[in-house]
């Protein structure tokens, strides 16, 4: 435990042949201080290696133009379709078809602007479990329970997004339900009363996989989630739906020393936006937009650097050793000057004295001159030794 003291009290002259004086309160003291400068070197390691504990910076911007997104590389995953009032899914040409173009304005060009509307084909997601379904039915432990088996989503990898109307381009993706009027060769379409009827208070449904930020997790931050947007609908009105996709840039500093940074860009839903006309003297009941959002996002995450492990652990034990000093000065002084009395006085002995009888206390005492005035005999031939050593001719150097 003395060895242990850190707080030694240093001796101008040695004492017991040591240049230090080390008390059991500086040992326990001592102690203390290395064990929990070992913890925290141990945490903050922990910290460092691990990188469980990021320094996180979110950023909300607004862009007065909405950036293009590649919808679809950007990995927005997707399907939508039609629900019964009885939420039972139900999909029937010849009752309502669905279609989606890519909707295109563009005044770059023409003055007055360009249009063009490239189609999209669809399919059931079922179709494609390598690239749909199986991406989306990952969230629940029965994909039957969703029901989604009738759900449409894009045959082709396409579909872009990018900025809003009143600029001098605009790009979204359009998904339309249009009732069904005209007959065909393979399709016969109901009666417009039993079309009415059998929509009438059914529901659009639009499921997405979107992503929630975990910073605690260093290697993949946003985590994926199964969400939906759904509509009531009513032939007798026509529903304009917009939903808004913001881009999120997430910068990871994960340098141990130097900063080394990395980017990545992800999709996420922003806000949804739902439009009714009242008067429908149309065959469209929904018309569904998909869009780019001029709100941005920007993630920054940092971790624990070595040099800032070093500075911190340092700076603590500098402040652990100014308290612990300052506690165990004043302690260890006065014990190292009381031992140093009873060493040279034999007060250390004074409560052994008093159970010895009158004979023994006086030979004690004699051996104690004795002893005292061979000390202070050898004491005198050091000194003149020393003086004879410094002198040359009779004159002190």
């Amino acid at each position: 435990m003395l060895g242990a003291d850190i707080f030694g009290v240093v001796c101008e002259l040695e004492f017991e042949k040591k240049r230090k004086y080390n008390t059991i309160l500086g040992g326990v003291f001592s102690i203390i201080i290395i064990a929990l400068t070992l913890s925290l070197v141990v945490t903050l390691g922990e910290v460092l290696i691990m990188k469980n504990v990021p320094r996180t910076n979110i950023s909300k911007y607004y862009i007065p133009y909405a950036p293009k997104l590649d919808l679809i590389k950007m990995d927005l995953r997707f399907g939508f379709g039609f629900y019964l009032k009885n939420i039972t899914q139900f999909d029937d040409p010849s009752y309502f078809t669905f279609s989606a173009n890519q909707y295109i304005f563009d005044k770059k060009t023409e003055p007055t602007g360009k249009l063009s509307m490239p189609m999209i084909e669809l399919d059931y997601c079922y179709k494609y479990p390598e690239r749909f379904v199986s991406e989306l039915y990952n969230f629940t432990l029965d994909a039957n329970k969703l029901q989604m088996d009738k759900f449409y989503c894009f045959k082709n990898l396409s579909g872009n997004a990018e900025g809003s109307f009143l600029r001098d381009y605009f790009e979204n993706i359009e998904i339309k339900m249009v009732r069904c009027v005209n007959a065909t060769s393979k399709v016969i379409c109901k009666s417009k009363e039993e079309i009415d009827n059998t929509i009438f208070g059914g529901y659009f449904q639009f499921h997405y996989v979107n992503r929630y930020f975990t910073p605690t997790n260093y290697s993949n931050p946003m985590k994926d989630h199964f969400d939906k947007f759904f509509t009531v609908l009513d032939t007798s009105s026509i529903r304009f739906i917009d939903l808004y996709f913001k881009s999120v840039n997430i910068t990871t500093d994960s340098g141990y020393v130097f900063e080394d940074k990395s980017t990545g860009t992800f999709l996420n839903f922003d806000y949804a936006r739902e439009q009714i006309q009242v008067s429908n003297n149309t065959n469209t009941i929904i018309d569904f937009y998909i869009n780019s959002s001029v709100n941005f996002e920007d993630i920054s995450r940092s971790y624990l650097k070595l040099t800032e492990l070093l500075a911190t652990t340092g700076g603590i034990l500098n402040v652990c050793l100014v308290i612990g000093g300052f506690i165990t000065s004043f302690f260890s002084i006065v014990q190292m000057k009381i031992k140093m009395l009873n060493t040279l006085f034999y007060f250390d002995s004074f409560d052994i004295d008093r159970n010895l009888d009158h004979t023994n206390k006086l030979s004690i005492k004699k051996l104690r001159e004795e002893a005292l005035v061979s000390k202070i005999n050898k004491s005198i031939e050091v000194a003149k030794k020393a003086k004879r050593e410094v002198c040359d001719n009779g004159k002190l150097v």
